[in-house]
């Protein structure tokens, strides 16, 4: 996307948003009608633990992404390379590529690496964010070992205009502005977001004890796109979306502690268009998604004579129809169509292309006081069946206030294209990682108050890694590692109200335990070893104070001892802390102008998150957001949202 493209859908975002500021506020403010809908059998939670967040909570980090988010919030580990780098997740002691990415139901990492960066996701792109803890291979596929990370964007029928600019600046040269439009009416809804960010990322940082401070030469970043959805109900029973989202990034990758001097460079381009038909009757429903994506990576380093572009493009048509068989028992079933192919140099033959063929189905019944789910997948790659995934997971009420929560599930990833065909060192002849996962947990809600506490193992086997074959010279894939993950996962929400002040305490605990069940000698791993990049022990707890306009939050995160190739990195502590001020905070005002101010790393602590790559210390970021609502009068109301 060049700049005069980004240029133009600003001011198309702006030519429907500024029209509308010379318009009064109606006397009469109707409030839309909420259509109440059971999630789809696969979104429903059945046994597994989930968080969300919304879209007003995600409204809180303004020039974000995702990455950023689950740093403050979510009980995943993030491999940071740095400041405006690559991002990767590890949850309950997984690699990368075991957390499956949806955007709007439909998987979204490249088949090359099979994993997705998320400092390439901008929090204003997602209306609903949502983390899926546990093996989720028997309703999404491939990769969902460790859990599914799903953004979404929700429609915003009867709800009239909205928008939002935001304009950001911050330490180490960050600049960022995003606009937003939404409207929602009889029967459309569409949103439109947009943002441009660019950055120094040149933070001061001390190579070693008894060293000079030095400042992080070669880090810049330059990022803009687009995300836009429009939503159509023709009918009563009948829905239509057609999503869209390019994005483009430019980042310099600054040279590590061991090294004096860096060219390297990495340009990402996105597109990805995706399309979601529904039908509800009675007692079935009836869906059909598609989509298509393709994207470019060019990594380039001169100094090395390196230069590295490569693409891939993927397509998926996915249809499922759900029946209600009784008032307690629903039964589910569908078929999904892949597509994949890639190019690059490290390919030596010509681009290797996939078919997937996918059946999946899922049978609910419920009783007075639970619920259980039993699911099932197979997959065919190009033909060959996959290992089949079945899972079985319950709630149960053991009173009004106390759930018990149960899962066991077979879960697989399949090897990806660089795996399997990279040169030298891919292996076609690699087998699916595939093993099993269980849990368990309690679940209290009482008020205000909700905790819980979940336990879980799960054993993988055909563990890809990249090793040196006895006999060859380099690096090559294959199925030699085993891991075992267990672990303890602790949560706690306090919500409290009184007068015109809100209060929100979250807080949260895991101990996991990643360990290596075959010893290897080289890489040299004994076994019982834990996985690099995997802390033992990690903890976030955070505060958030609302009323008369202000806002405050603290947010605080211990992230243990973890692994690295060289040494072990010492555990680190990181604070965050968020004050605001709304103008225009009267109910029913059309107009609104939010200041804040954010503090990153309060407590200026020095770590690494990824080996020989500098963390900044304390910085800033302060901005403005000012935003418009203008509701739909009675008669503009959606004549389906009451059906």
């Amino acid at each position: 996307m060049k700049t005069s493209t980004f240029r133009f859908v600003f001011g198309w975002l702006l030519s429907y948003a500024l029209p509308l500021l010379g318009q009064a506020p109606d006397t009469l403010l109707p409030l839309p009608t909420a259509v109440v809908e059971a999630p789809r059998l696969r979104a429903q939670v059945v046994g597994e633990r989930v968080e969300r967040w919304d879209s007003l909570r995600l409204a809180a980090y303004a020039g974000a992404n995702l990455g950023e988010v689950l740093v403050r919030e979510g009980g995943a580990y993030i491999k940071s390379y740095g400041l405006g780098s690559l991002a990767t997740t590890s949850v309950r002691g997984g690699s990368a590529g075991h957390t499956l990415v949806l955007w709007n139901g439909l998987p979204i990492a490249g088949p090359s690496l099979g994993l997705l960066d998320v400092a390439l996701l901008p929090a204003v792109f997602v209306d609903e964010l949502s983390l899926h803890y546990g093996g989720q291979s028997s309703l999404w596929g491939s990769g969902a070992i460790g859990g599914v990370l799903s953004l979404d964007n929700r429609p915003a029928f009867g709800q009239g205009w909205s928008a939002r600019l935001t304009a950001l600046g911050g330490s180490f040269g960050e600049r960022e502005g995003q606009a937003q439009l939404t409207y929602g009416g009889r029967g459309w809804a569409v949103s439109g977001r947009a943002f441009r960010r660019t950055a120094d990322n040149d933070f001061p940082y001390v190579p070693a004890p008894g060293l000079a401070e030095r400042r992080l030469d070669h880090a810049g970043a330059a990022g803009e796109g687009w995300q836009s959805s429009v939503y159509w109900r023709p009918g009563p029973r009948q829905s239509v979306a057609l999503h869209g989202w390019g994005q483009r990034a430019r980042r310099d990758i600054p040279a590590t502690l061991t090294q004096t001097r860096s060219e390297a460079s990495q340009a990402d381009s996105v597109l990805r268009l995706a399309a979601h038909w529904q039908h509800r009757g009675r007692r079935w429903l009836s869906q059909a998604r598609g989509g298509y994506f393709h994207e470019r990576i060019y990594y380039q380093d001169p100094a090395l004579r390196t230069f590295a572009p490569s693409q891939f493009t993927t397509a998926l048509v996915e249809a499922e129809s759900e029946a209600q068989l009784s008032a307690r028992s629903r039964v589910q079933g569908g078929v999904l169509y892949g597509y994949a192919t890639a190019r690059t140099t490290g390919y030596a033959d010509a681009p290797p292309t996939q078919q997937q063929w996918a059946l999946f189905g899922a049978w609910r019944w419920q009783w007075r006081s639970g619920q259980a789910r039993l699911s099932a997948r197979q997959e065919w790659i190009n033909g060959r069946p996959q290992p089949p995934a079945p899972a079985l997971s319950a709630s149960v009420n053991m009173g009004k206030r106390l759930e018990l929560r149960a899962l066991i599930a077979r879960n697989f990833r399949l090897p990806t294209f660089n795996d399997r065909y990279w040169t030298p060192g891919g292996n076609p002849n690699l087998r699916p990682e595939q093993g099993w996962s269980q849990e368990a947990g309690l679940h209290l809600r009482a008020g205000g108050l909700t905790a819980s506490a979940t336990a879980y193992h799960r054993y993988i086997h055909n563990w890809i890694l990249w090793y040196p074959a006895p006999g060859q010279s380099y690096w090559s894939a294959g199925n030699v590692a085993a891991v075992r993950s267990r672990g303890a996962e602790l949560r706690l929400s306090w919500r409290c109200q009184w007068g015109h002040w809100t209060a929100a305490v979250d807080a949260g605990y895991d101990l996991t335990y990643s360990t290596n069940e075959i010893a290897l000698e080289l890489p040299r791993i004994r076994a019982g070893e834990q996985l690099i990049y995997v802390p033992r022990h990690q903890a976030f707890a955070g505060l958030r104070l609302m009323g008369r306009g202000f806002s405050f939050s603290y947010q605080h995160r211990y992230t243990g001892k973890v692994g690295a190739l060289a040494a072990p990195l010492p555990a680190y502590q990181l604070g965050f802390g968020r004050v605001g001020y709304l103008l225009g905070s009267k109910p029913g005002a059309a107009m609104s102008c939010n200041l804040f101010v954010q503090v990153n790393n309060l407590w200026n602590a020095r770590y690494e998150a990824v080996e020989r790559r500098p963390m900044p210390g304390r910085y800033f970021q302060a901005g403005v957001q000012w935003g418009f609502k203008r509701p739909l009068r009675s008669d503009e109301l959606n004549p389906f949202s009451s059906q």
